[in-house]
This record gives C-alpha cells, sequence and structure tokens, in this order.
C-alpha cells in the first residue's frame, strides 16, 4: 500500500510539473510576441519596463556589439533593435516559436525556472520593399516577484540579423577579453561547449547563416561541426546568474584562415549542475540555449 501511495504522489507531481511548464511555455510565448509587438510601435518605454531594473536584465541588438544592461541602457538599445539605420513600421513573428525549459522531478530543488523562447520575425524596415528576417531569443524567469512567484520576468533577449558565413564583416585582430569565467569560457573551447549542450527538444542552437538553427540532437550535431571554429572572447562580456539559472552576452571573435576575424554577438543561456539541491553557480554548468550574430 505504501508503495502504491508513492506512486501515486509521484505522478501527481510529475502532471502538476507538466502543467506548470505548459502554462510558463503559453506566457513565455505571450511575452516574446509583446516585445516584439512595443519594438515595431516604438513603445520603447513599455519595452524596457519588462525587464527587471538590475544587472540580471541585459540586451543585444544587430546594431551594436555593446550588451545593454538594466532599463536605460535597454531603452536606449531599443531605438536601433533592428540594425543601424534600420527604422522598422511592423514586426511578426513567424512560424510557431521554440520554447525550451528544464522540468524536474522534483520541483521543490529550484527557486525558479529558465524559458527560453526563439522565434523568427519578419520586420517591414521603412524604405524597404520587403521584411528583412531577424532571429530572436527571449529568456525568462519566474520567481522573481515575491508576490506573484510564478509571474514570468523578461531577463534578456538577443536578436540577430542571418549572416551568411562568407558575408561576415571582418576587422583586424580585436584584443581578448581578460575576463573568465566557467560559463563564459564554454565558448573559447567549442568541442567542450558541445559535451555540454543538453540537447533536449526545446534546446536550440543558432549559428549567424539562414540555414544553421537546430534544436535537440540536430542542434548537438550542428556544434559538433563547429568543433574546428577558434573563437576568442573580446571586449566586456555581461555574465548574469541566479542559482538555478545563468547566461552570458558577449562578443566572440572567430579567426579565418584566408580573412580577418568576423566579431560575432553571442547568447549562451544555461544552469548549474544540481546535486542533492540546486545551491551554488560554480557546479558543472549546463547549455541550453546558444545564438550567435553578426554584429556591427
Amino acid at each position: 500500500m505504501r508503495a502504491i501511495i508513492t506512486i501515486c504522489v509521484l505522478l501527481g507531481a510529475t502532471v502538476v510539473a507538466h502543467a506548470d511548464a505548459d502554462a510558463r511555455a503559453r506566457a513565455a510565448r505571450a511575452k516574446l510576441v509583446a516585445q516584439v509587438t512595443a519594438l515595431a510601435e516604438g513603445r520603447l518605454d513599455a519595452f524596457a519596463v519588462m525587464f527587471p531594473d538590475t544587472k540580471s536584465s541585459a540586451v543585444m541588438f544587430p546594431s551594436s556589439r555593446v550588451v545593454a544592461v538594466g532599463r536605460k541602457a535597454i531603452r536606449a538599445a531599443a531605438t536601433e533593435w533592428a540594425g543601424v539605420g534600420k527604422i522598422p513600421t511592423a514586426a511578426t513573428v513567424v512560424g510557431t516559436s521554440s520554447v525550451g525549459q528544464r522540468l524536474d522531478s522534483d520541483t521543490s530543488k529550484r527557486a525558479s525556472h529558465l524559458v527560453v523562447v526563439n522565434a523568427d520575425l519578419d520586420v517591414t524596415v521603412r524604405g524597404a520593399t520587403k521584411p528583412i528576417r531577424l532571429r530572436a531569443t527571449s529568456v525568462f524567469s519566474d520567481g522573481l516577484d515575491p508576490a506573484n512567484p510564478k509571474a514570468l520576468a523578461s531577463i534578456a533577449m538577443f536578436v540577430s540579423l542571418p549572416t551568411e558565413t562568407k558575408d561576415l564583416r571582418g576587422e583586424d585582430k580585436l584584443a581578448e577579453s581578460g575576463e573568465f569565467d566557467r560559463f563564459l569560457d564554454l565558448l573559447r573551447v567549442p568541442d567542450l561547449l558541445s559535451e555540454r549542450f543538453d540537447a533536449g527538444p526545446g534546446d536550440v542552437v543558432i549559428g549567424t547563416a539562414l540555414g544553421e538553427h537546430a534544436a535537440g540532437e540536430d542542434a548537438k550535431k550542428l556544434l559538433d561541426s563547429w568543433h574546428g571554429l577558434k573563437l576568442t572572447v573580446v571586449g566586456k562580456p555581461h555574465v548574469a546568474r541566479a542559482l538555478d539559472w545563468t547566461y552570458a552576452m558577449a562578443t566572440v571573435s572567430m579567426k579565418r584562415a584566408n580573412d580577418r576575424p568576423a566579431p560575432i554577438n553571442v547568447l549562451i543561456v544555461g544552469y548549474p549542475e544540481c546535486k542533492g539541491t540546486c545551491v551554488g553557480t560554480e557546479m558543472t554548468p549546463h547549455v541550453v540555449s546558444l545564438h550567435f550574430g553578426q554584429s556591427r
């Protein structure tokens, strides 16, 4: 009888966990649409206020390789979110956005849940005859509002313009960043990055080219194909951490044999491995999302 009760309790917890996950997925998709709509309509204050005004909130857009941290900087960056000189008049999410999140068998282990949404955007720009295609990754977390622990808050957004490898812009060698971090350092070692990628159904890898967009095991294969890349972290990266998640935005310099290095923006999202509890952020990092895009 005790065994039957235990099984029923576990099944009940699993059902609740999946119900909560479905609710988070719906809420995250809706919040991404709200972000895109606010940006397209030029409601920059409304966009910025979606992010908590802390160092854990950041955005990175095709217009700059500087990470905008905090509401004031986020609002300023949003003035050119689609790229330098591009003035959007409309933007829509194309198809169904993908949602990735971790499901714990014991939900009490995590104080908050990381939710990552990836979407393609068609953006109409003033003066252009057809929409441009952008790709967006938005990162959300619950557990940040004591009054409503299940409410999702925007913590990061990364937008890129697909650029084929042959069209990547090059620059003279860029100075390597002196900042080191166990999670950020995965970008310096592509083989280790592939090893630490979870490859769940909603875990996505996006490269600079239009065709480099894959999820799950296909995303891991895409990562494996990049094992020979020579990447150097440059400039000033931004790393944000909570007990249950972490992300980094940075610029990397990709070395090329017969051309100048290409500066590329990157967002990498993950979480620390839990061993009994999810306390501590220096444990083995796991990666659930990676997004590269050509920077200005």
